[in-house]
């Protein structure tokens, strides 16, 4: 026999527990979510019912999935998607700013993910929060494993919600959700959802664990970079110096040098990397919002990227740049 039923303070106990062991300052409401994308939802569409007269919103930069699909559907439904311009070759302060002050009167929120997955970069969401708030416009901010490892982002101020994921891609994982004072809408599912406790227990270790840092060596990736860029002069790009990022790869752009082609090259020579090139994921929308970020097609299609304990081996610096030459002159460059 098995009485259906479910004790829901048991849930309300351990979100409780699990504030008071995060040392939140009161006016946050700590929730959770079955993952990102029911968390994504819960935050956007709580807010944008609660402000129905407010029909516009804004992505900082282009933005990777689960939050470019969103947005899309935001779109669908009659919204103003406005879209903040951000370079990763490039990047301009000054035109982070003209951009803000031309946002629509009725924005209602920003979207943006703290980390690109691909190149590390961290998208300017610290600038952002600031200013939003100045004006009223909430910020909703993904965080994602890579991000957390540089700590979890609290709401400072009443207009801000974090959607944080330190168990992306396992089973069953559920999502952290810290509401500030004012984004406090209607839930998306009606109801009192079902979390396992052993499942919000996993959750509450991953974040109250003092979570891993990232294999970073800033110095080391630079240096690196360098040398790959004077060894073939005005062939080779690298992500704008002005973008804060992730230490723990290597990423460049070979002209003339297909990064799916160069992948399987570094294999003979047992050295891992990785490319953003749509070819290697067998999906021609991997990269669609890296094509929006100031990165031509072609860079994106002669993408490196190389993890630090492969930068740390003697003999890769060597062998990449005979993978680069042998290549370029297949290719007649």
């Amino acid at each position: 026999m098995k009485i259906n039923l479910s004790s829901f303070e048991e849930t309300q106990i351990a979100r409780k527990a699990f504030f008071e062991k995060l040392l939140l300052p009161a006016g946050i409401r700590l929730d959770f979510a079955f993952d990102a994308v029911h968390g994504l939802n819960e935050l956007t569409r709580s807010l944008a019912d609660l402000h129905p007269h407010k029909r516009s919103l804004a992505v900082l930069g282009p933005q990777p999935s689960p939050l470019a699909e969103i947005a899309m559907q935001f779109a669908s439904q009659g919204f103003n998607v406005q879209t903040i311009p951000l370079s990763f070759s490039n990047f301009d302060e000054g035109a982070l700013k003209t951009s803000w002050s031309s946002l629509k009167k009725d924005t209602l929120f920003i979207l943006c993910s703290a980390v690109e997955p691909l190149t590390g970069v961290f998208y300017p969401y610290e600038w952002i929060r600031q200013e939003a708030a100045i004006k009223n416009i909430f910020t909703i901010i993904y965080q994602s494993p890579d991000s957390l490892s540089h700590g979890l982002i609290v709401p400072e101020t009443p207009f801000e919600s974090i959607c944080a994921d330190p168990l992306w891609g396992q089973t069953s994982g559920l999502t952290l959700l810290l509401k500030g004072e004012r984004c406090l809408g209607e839930r998306v599912l009606w109801g009192e959802p079902r979390y396992e406790l052993e499942a919000i227990k996993k959750l509450e270790e991953a974040l109250l664990t003092p979570l891993p840092k990232l294999n970073e060596d800033k110095s080391m990736v630079l240096d690196f970079e360098s040398k790959i860029k004077s060894r073939f002069e005005g062939k080779v790009h690298l992500l704008s110096e002005g973008m804060i990022r992730l230490y723990d790869r290597s990423v460049f752009f070979v002209d003339g040098v297909g990064g799916e082609a160069l992948v399987h090259q570094l294999e003979e020579w047992s050295i891992r990397s990785f490319t953003a090139a749509a070819c290697a994921w067998n999906s021609p929308i991997i990269n669609p919002w890296l094509i929006h970020s100031g990165l031509s097609t072609a860079w994106v299609q002669s993408s490196l990227i190389l993890p630090l304990a492969e930068i740390q081996k003697n003999t890769t610096l060597e062998h990449l740049c005979e993978g680069i030459s042998s290549l370029r002159a297949i290719s007649g460059n």
